[in-house]
């Protein structure tokens, strides 16, 4: 049954793939023959003005006298509006095609096309894997027939690019780099017919080929669609053998390919599909067939994958470029990948070095925001992204340094320090990001801390779990009390915050104090009641 909707769809796409490449072509066609003749009308309409211009200049009729008020013998100037009549009728003759015919040259003249290609590289990969299942074509030949593909697809790209088909160009082109993408990591990694060494230069070459051609077109689909090509070869050419070296060297490069094309060109989306294509490889391969003994390797390619997708913002920063939408979900996305890889792999191993690494990131990226705020003090929203990635991480150092209890504390704190600042320096944001925390810690003490106070031993309020979390619900109260003086800065809806965190750091002392209180007293009731039957 399968191999019958094999042959099936097979049928299909060939009697389609024709059907579309001629309608696409035809239409092709008949756009630019319209263009060839729009613009014959309108040289003939030219040279017809430029006629009836010329005539009209001997017999123009003298200048009146200034002391004739009456516009009779101007009547004559009345005629160039008549001349000017034919270029009304080619600007009414040339509308019609770009408003009635967008809808049909978008979809005639691209979406076909786009289609087409897109149908061509199922349609073949369909084909050579029946071929080379039965073994119809050896490897050489396999990898032979991809890259003779791939090349004449380009070579017509090219071709097509000169003669003025900028859309058709960009198909063709793109197809044949992702051919090229397959053809050269099945040679290596699938058939083992090349080296390490000459494939990663082979590797090297197309992504330097793709950004190129991306850059000489200006065409973003052509990067687009080589990134995309890039990130599904690991997965179409799939071995059974773990080769996790040449899997990260080919992905590091076609990672540098990518934070190329953002430092030269900015085009959108393709940084951010590059980055997460990684990650999703990364992972896929994590699942499978990591071991602690690929630790090193599975380190260095997270901090490598970083530093490329880094670049592009530190360069956009050089330059002086204000930080757009995507430069401003990468830069946190970047970070936050990167970080969660490393918390698993290093995790059982080294769990306690993982605070102190978080903390390294905040200051890191603290000192970003700073040099941001006096380079380039036009960047506020870069400024911001910083700063909210450094005291992200510093949140994220006390659950994965500190002991469970000591949670709270340390988000009230940060939570405290950042109200202050944020009052003094009338910062919005700043003082969200307290707001954020302070309701952090709040949650933890009343949802996780309290409860275990119920099985906490020792003395009221001075035990393990007490302690810290009145010193939580302290240390933003004295956050607010700190910043009396300036509340007048404040809104009136975060006045009304204020009041309600205020009137909370009251209630929730009172309920802390009191369940304490409550769990030691019926603590000493049990073991008295234990020590009476005990005696008896």
């Amino acid at each position: 049954m399968p191999e019958i909707l094999l042959i099936l769809f097979g049928a299909a796409v060939l009697i389609a793939l024709p059907i579309m490449f001629i309608a696409t072509y035809v239409r092709a066609l008949g756009i630019r023959s319209l263009r060839q003749r729009l613009e014959r009308l309108e040289r003939t309409v030219a040279a017809l003005q430029a006629g009836a211009t010329g005539s009209d200049r001997p017999v123009a009729p003298p200048v009146p006298a200034p002391e004739s008020p009456q516009a009779g013998p101007a009547e004559p100037a009345l005629a160039p509006p008549a001349a000017s009549e034919p270029v009304v009728l080619a600007a009414e003759i040339a509308e019609p095609p770009d408003q009635v015919g967008a809808w049909e040259r978008l979809i005639g003249g691209q979406a076909l096309g786009w289609l087409a290609v897109v149908v061509l590289l199922f349609a073949s990969g369909f084909f050579l894997r029946y071929a080379f299942e039965n073994q119809w074509i050896g490897p050489v030949g396999r990898v032979s027939l991809g890259v003779l593909a791939g090349t004449a697809l380009a070579f017509a790209g090219r071709q097509y690019h000169r003669r003025g088909w900028r859309v058709f160009s960009q198909m063709l082109t793109a197809g044949g780099v992702v051919l090229l993408y397959l053809s050269t990591y099945g040679a290596f990694g699938f058939y083992h017919l090349i080296g390490q060494r000459e494939a990663g230069a082979a590797l090297a070459l197309l992504v330097v080929e793709s950004v190129l051609l991306a850059v000489c077109y200006e065409a973003p689909a052509i990067a687009l669609m080589a990134v995309v090509g890039g990130l599904l070869t690991p997965l179409l050419m799939h071995s059974d053998r773990d080769q996790y070296r040449s899997l990260f060297l080919y992905l590091v490069m076609l990672d540098a390919g990518v934070a190329a094309l953002l430092v030269w060109r900015n085009w959108r989306l393709i940084g951010l599909v590059g980055m997460a294509g990684t990650q999703l490889l990364f992972w896929l391969w994590h699942w499978d067939n990591y071991h602690p003994e690929k630790l090193g390797w599975a380190i260095g390619f997270q901090t490598a994958v970083y530093a490329l997708f880094l670049a592009p913002t530190l360069a956009a920063w050089r330059a002086r470029r204000r930080s757009d939408w995507e430069d401003l979900i990468r830069m946190p996305l970047n970070a936050a990948f990167c970080f969660g890889a490393v918390y698993v792999l290093l995790k059982p191993d080294y769990g306690h070095w993982l605070g102190a690494l978080a903390v390294a990131v905040a200051a890191l990226y603290a000192l970003a925001a700073r040099w941001l705020l006096t380079a380039r003090p036009q960047d506020g929203p870069a400024q911001l992204t910083a700063l909210a990635i450094a005291i992200g991480f510093l949140a994220l150092a006390f659950p994965l340094q500190a002991d469970a209890p000591w949670v709270a504390l340390g988000w009230a704190a940060e939570a405290a320090g950042l109200w202050w600042f944020g009052v003094r320096i009338r910062s919005v944001p700043l003082r969200a990001m307290a707001a954020l925390l302070a309701a952090f810690s709040a949650g933890r003490v009343g949802l996780i801390d309290m409860p275990w106070m119920m099985h906490a031993g020792g003395w009221p309020v001075f035990n393990r779990y007490a302690l810290p979390a009145l010193a939580a619900v302290v240390c933003m109260a004295g956050g607010l009390t700190a910043s009396r003086r300036r509340l007048a800065r404040l809104a009136r809806e975060e006045l009304v915050l204020v009041v309600v965190a205020a009137i909370g750091c009251v209630l929730m002392v009172w309920a802390l104090v009191s369940a304490d209180i409550v769990r030691y007293f019926s603590d000493l009731s049990q073991s008295r009641a234990g020590q009476r039957d005990w005696m008896r």
